[in-house]
Formats: structure tokens, sequence, C-alpha cells
């Protein structure tokens, strides 16, 4: 994925919920890259339903052999074992 969106605006949504039982409140998500540059924490509040959820973020190019790009996801600060329901991940290249 770091060749392919190196260099790129790239916009990533997922499609998420609280969940039903002891419901999450916020979460973080984040695009990281080993090494090249992340897009950091972006911070959301849930609701019952399924929503997107999106943040736009400028990809450096790769300045060497490509690594292992990744979307984490962060459920919580506390760990109170708070729940919640993603329906996707999706990447969409801007430019």
């Amino acid at each position: 994925y770091e060749k392919a969106f190196g260099g790129r605006s790239i916009e990533i949504t997922v499609t998420a919920r609280a969940g039903a039982e002891n419901p999450l409140e916020e979460f973080r998500v984040g695009y990281f890259t080993v090494g090249v540059g992340d897009s950091g924490w972006r911070k959301f509040t849930l609701t019952e339903d399924f929503q997107d959820y999106s943040f736009t973020f400028k990809n450096k190019a790769p300045t060497g052999k490509p690594a292992n790009d990744f979307i984490g996801i962060w459920p919580g600060d506390d760990g109170k074992n708070e729940t919640m329901d993603v329906k996707s991940i999706r990447i969409s290249v801007l430019q």
C-alpha cells in the first residue's frame, strides 16, 4: 500500500457504531507507514447507529523499499472492555 498510496492524499473512512453491550463513547483511528510518516491518531465520538468517520491524510512518497502500511483502531484509552462494532474500513485516493 505504501507504494500505491505514497505521495498522494488519501481519505480513510471507518464505518462503526458503539457496541450494544458496554458501549464505547470515543475511538481513535490512524494511518501508519512504518518510518515514512504517520497521520497520528484522530479521535471520533461513536453513536448508536452505524456512521462513517473519515479523515484525510497526505501520504509521503516511499524513500526506499516499501514497508508495511496499516490502519490502526484504538478502542478506548482506559481499557474498560468497552465495545464498538466496525462494519468497514475504506481508503480512497483523492488525487
